[in-house]
């Protein structure tokens, strides 16, 4: 089990080391991932699956970010076009697995956070043919109706009694 924990530890440490959009990116779109160190000076995209290079790249000079305290350097892997799931690796560090599409990376994101304000609604039902997404039905009837809303109490004045509702 220890020899477990610390190999997902190491794996955990050295994917931390290479920052990339996990969401993946368009084929057609500007790539890049960074580095943390100096020093480095390469880079390889390769194939999830075999491990097979099908991009080397040189790594920008480091340069110091404030906000994470770290020393990043860029890869810039823009010019790869292909359709695969990758990872990049430097100095024996790895990346996270990210795909990059032929279609629209963000779109499934953006559908469900679209989808999040609507399902997060309370007083309204929610219809299936809104709330449908990957064959899973989140549609409902409608939660607490607000037919009688009252002022709070500390919102009261001669011309708004708290207790008498206004809706």
């Amino acid at each position: 089990i220890a020899t477990a924990v610390g190999a997902m530890a190491m794996q955990l440490v050295s994917a931390q080391d290479v920052h990339v959009n996990q969401l993946g990116f368009n084929a057609n779109s500007a790539k890049e991932a960074q580095g943390v160190g100096k020093g480095g000076s390469h880079f390889e995209v390769k194939e999830a699956q075999t491990g097979k290079t099908v991009f080397k790249g040189k790594l920008s000079t480091s340069k110091y970010w404030d906000l994470s305290g770290e020393y990043l350097q860029t890869a810039d892997f823009s010019k790869l076009k292909k359709a695969g799931n990758y990872y990049i690796e430097s100095d024996g560090k790895k990346s996270y697995t990210f795909p990059i599409v032929n279609k629209d990376a963000y779109e499934e994101i953006s559908v469900w956070t679209l989808k999040g304000f609507y399902l997060w609604r309370a007083s309204c039902p929610i219809e299936k043919q809104y709330a449908t997404f990957k064959g899973i039905d989140f549609s409902r009837k409608a939660g607490h109706p607000d037919d009688e809303v009252y002022l709070h109490m500390t919102l009261g004045d001669e011309n708004h009694d708290t207790d008498t509702p206004f809706s």
